[in-house]
């Protein structure tokens, strides 16, 4: 089947993100990226602390086909490059969004989990993540420390795995493949 694939931009009134969700199924998907899972990706985050309540894992990934559905456009592939992910990472710090967190994408923003830090793997200065060198670079990596005891035990239980964004992109058409061929670049990309 044939199947078209969009590059997420980001412009003046498309900006990026509106919230950081702490979801089940990690993915991504459109112009209001609610990035929720239509395809299993193997890509979670993990606990690096336990006694500090600390997790880390991925955010974006930089060329990933991610698989959507919807009724304006039916089946087709979302991709996001390297350079976006910079800009995104920008534009979520300075309209200081750093800090803003759902679970499940409820729109209702939950106390008691604060980013620690945020990173993008690069060639030179931080070439790949601990227990993710699978991912490639220029995936944008964020460590958020979370004091909220639900939050926390919904964690510790594998209910939450894995960070998902809210956020506003522009997309734009960068061609059609089988989805034989994309299913094959995902697994290159994610092994």
């Amino acid at each position: 089947m044939q199947v078209p694939i969009y590059k997420l931009t980001l412009s003046e009134d498309k900006k990026g993100l509106n919230i950081l969700s702490l979801v089940d199924e990690p993915a991504i998907m459109e112009e209001w990226v609610k990035f929720n899972n239509q395809k299993e990706i193997e890509t979670k985050f993990s606990i690096q602390d336990e006694e500090q309540r600390i997790i880390f894992g991925p955010v974006l990934i930089p060329d990933l086909p991610v698989y959507r559905n919807d009724k304006k456009r039916g089946s087709y592939y979302l991709t996001i490059e390297k350079e976006t992910i910079v800009q995104f990472a920008l534009n979520s710090s300075r309209d200081n969004k750093m800090n803003l967190y759902d679970v499940q994408h409820s729109e209702q923003p939950v106390d008691g989990v604060v980013m620690l830090e945020q990173v993008i793997t690069d060639e030179k200065r931080f070439p790949h993540a601990v227990g993710f060198e699978h991912l490639p670079v220029g995936t944008l990596f964020r460590t958020s420390k979370v004091v909220n005891e639900d939050v926390w035990n919904r964690i510790k239980n594998r209910e939450l795995n894995g960070y998902s964004i809210d956020a506003v992109f522009g997309i734009e058409p960068v061609e059609i493949l089988d989805d034989k061929i994309i299913d094959s670049e995902i697994k290159n990309i994610l092994k």
